[in-house]
Formats: structure tokens, C-alpha cells, sequence
């Protein structure tokens, strides 16, 4: 099991708290931070490796963009990018706008992700909203998925 470790009261990790932080899941590294590596041959080819810095998402595919976190519906964050390359001859964009990225449960001994790209903040949080509230039925919309891991060792 991995230790948890609370900040101090006041210290500057209790002041600055990681705003890409995950829910605590066995295999899976604490925030979304760092290099994914995509599931499926699908996504490898469409996106590649995904990278998330301080302030910048990383598609190998696609290149560098700045995003700012925004807050949707009960505060689940998610992405908004910026500086994307224009749309392609066909009319559809290269890359969409919004990010949204949740636990998966597919995996048994490894960790998932799913990488949800939106076009627009409505459909983004339409999404969360499906993730997010319990039972019903889940509605599918229609924002492009891919799953990701962090262990490019496992596959």
C-alpha cells in the first residue's frame, strides 16, 4: 500500500493543493502530472503519448498546448486549451478544445484513464455530469475518447 502523506496545517503544500489531484486508487500515481501512455493502437495513433506539465498538455501527436483548469459541475475539473491549430480542410478540428479525464475501472493491475475531448464546455460538462451522478442511464456523448495508463511497461 502506498503511504499517504497529509500536509502540516499551513505549510505550503496544504496552501497550494494539487489541482489535478485524483481520487486515492490502487496503482495509481496521486495527480494526472506526468507522461500516459495510450491503451489502444487507436489512440497511439491519433493522439500519442500524453504529457501534463505545470501549466501545458502534451499530445506527441499534436504538439504543446497551454490549458487553464476550470471547474464543472461538483467542482470536477477539467482542461480548456488554447493556441490549437486551425481546423483541417474537412472542417473538422485537428484537436478539441476541452479535456475532461477520469478513472476507468478496465484494468485490474494497472491504472486507466479516460481522456474525453469536447468540443465545447457544454458537452465537456454534459459529460462530467454522466460520469459523475450516480445510476440512471448513462447517456453516451458524443465527445472523442481514448483510455490512457501511466505504466508503458504493462503492455
Amino acid at each position: 500500500a502506498r503511504e499517504v502523506v497529509i500536509p502540516a496545517p499551513g505549510s505550503k503544500q496544504a496552501a497550494n493543493p494539487d489541482p489535478l489531484a485524483l481520487p486515492d486508487k490502487p496503482y495509481c500515481p496521486k495527480t494526472l502530472y506526468g507522461k500516459w501512455y495510450p491503451f489502444t493502437r487507436a489512440a497511439m495513433y491519433n493522439l500519442g503519448i500524453m504529457e501534463i506539465k505545470k501549466d501545458r498538455i502534451r499530445f506527441s501527436k499534436h504538439g504543446e498546448f497551454p490549458f487553464k483548469i476550470r471547474k464543472g459541475p461538483r467542482n470536477v475539473p477539467y482542461l480548456e486549451l488554447f493556441n490549437l491549430p486551425p481546423p483541417r480542410q474537412n472542417g473538422y478540428a485537428e484537436l478539441d478544445g476541452y479535456v475532461y479525464i477520469s478513472y476507468i475501472p478496465v484494468l485490474w493491475d494497472s491504472c486507466a484513464v479516460r481522456v474525453s475531448l469536447c468540443t465545447s464546455s457544454r458537452d465537456i460538462e454534459a459529460r462530467i455530469e454522466n460520469d459523475v451522478l450516480p445510476g440512471g442511464t448513462k447517456k453516451i456523448y458524443y465527445c472523442d475518447g481514448a483510455t490512457y495508463t501511466h505504466n508503458k511497461n504493462k503492455f
